[in-house]
């Protein structure tokens, strides 16, 4: 609000500053002469849109008469009349009184009818103009009974603007401030929302919308925990003419709500949901509020008649064979396990594998319970 008024302040001083008043001046023939008879002088002064002009007379002495019918003058406004001066005021009687006229022509018209001058030393008028800035802003509308602006009314030289609050947004009208809500994506899983301002009364003349969106898993619920939106009874029921809240699934048709009465649980079925809040000058909501959450899609369940598993024990071997004159040597792994590697040997140098080896191996393989490559033949 500081902020608005030091830019008014400033535009203002601008104005002030850089555009002086220029005062043009208009008398009566002859003046400060008594001025002739069978006069009819006319003056004209135009005033640009956005302006008015401020007339004070400094001197005014014209013959006097009932209602002016003899010597006056004659102030018009846009060829309409205003008033008709005649007689005598002092400066001091003068100077307080400034006739302020609206419109973009003035004119003025001093008329004499015919009199002894010898007899009549009228001096007629002397007066000032000067053509000043129209404050439009503490004009009210001429088709409304509120302000020109609905929020904040800048004047500037010869015009004026409309400008809002933070938040709000300017109409087409270039008049009307509204609750700016463009649109709103959600994609949290669950969550609150409710209207601009709710529990108090929604603003007029909203356009809100807000998505929810989640991944394509994952289904919507809407729970409606107070809801109050004007609706107006109709030939069939309800009707959403002035404020509603549209609620939009793809592929589905929309849902117009509206009415005193809450719509409970709104299962979407879907993990997109568009919200539409529409309200305009007619009519009072106190808006609505709501809970959503999503949900994913459960596991399917398991084929019928289960899953087997096959037990496999061909990970443990027996303890090798013992060799007669000879012995084992455990060459890699565990001992009696899945992969493990022994060697039989003889007792040299009297014993030996015939053929005249030394040595066999044999390896503990899965799926089966014994040594591999057993001998046959002792030392």
């Amino acid at each position: 609000m500081e902020w608005t008024f030091v830019a008014v302040w400033v535009v203002c001083w601008s104005a002030c500053q850089c555009k002086q008043q220029n005062v043009e001046r208009i008398q009566s023939p002859r003046h400060p002469q008594p001025y002739p008879p069978n006069l009819q002088n006319r003056w004209h002064v135009w005033a640009p849109a956005g302006f008015k002009i401020q007339l004070w007379f400094t001197h005014l002495d014209i013959r006097a008469s009932k209602d002016c019918s003899l010597d006056s003058l004659t102030i018009e406004r846009d060829e309409k009349f205003l008033s008709k001066v005649c007689g005598q005021k002092n400066k001091t009687e003068l100077s307080d009184k400034p006739v302020v006229i609206e419109g973009e022509e003035v004119k003025l018209v001093f008329q004499t009818r015919d009199f002894n001058p010898d007899l009549h030393q009228h001096t007629g008028f002397s007066a000032s103009y000067v053509k000043v800035d129209v404050d439009e802003c503490s004009k009210v509308q001429e088709k409304a009974s509120g302000p020109v602006c609905s929020q904040i009314c800048v004047n500037t030289v010869g015009s004026y603007y409309c400008s809002c609050y933070s938040g709000y947004k300017l109409q087409a009208d270039h008049h009307t401030c509204i609750l700016s809500c463009d649109e709103r994506i959600l994609n949290k899983h669950e969550g609150r929302l409710s209207s601009p301002r709710f529990p108090h009364q929604s603003p007029s003349n909203l356009s809100c919308t807000y998505v929810l969106s989640v991944e394509d898993d994952f289904k919507v619920t809407l729970t409606f925990t107070d809801f109050h939106v004007y609706s107006e009874d109709g030939d069939d029921g309800r009707e959403c003419h002035h404020h509603w809240l549209q609620v939009m699934v793809p592929n589905k048709q929309p849902m117009v709500l509206c009415g005193g009465r809450s719509p409970g649980v709104i299962a979407t079925n879907s993990s997109m949901v568009r919200l539409n809040y529409r309200t305009d000058v007619k009519g009072l909501s106190r808006g609505w509020s709501l809970t959503y959450k999503s949900l994913g899609n459960g596991c399917p369940n398991p084929a019928p008649g289960g899953i087997r598993v096959k037990q496999d024990h061909g990970h443990v071997c027996e303890a090798p064979q013992p060799l007669i004159n000879g012995g084992v040597t455990l060459v890699s792994g565990s001992r009696n396990q899945h992969r493990s590697v022994i060697q039989y040997h003889c007792n040299q140098p009297f014993y030996s594998f015939p053929g005249g080896k030394n040595g066999k191996t044999a390896h503990c393989v899965t799926g089966t319970n014994v040594f591999t490559s057993l001998l046959d033949d002792g030392c």
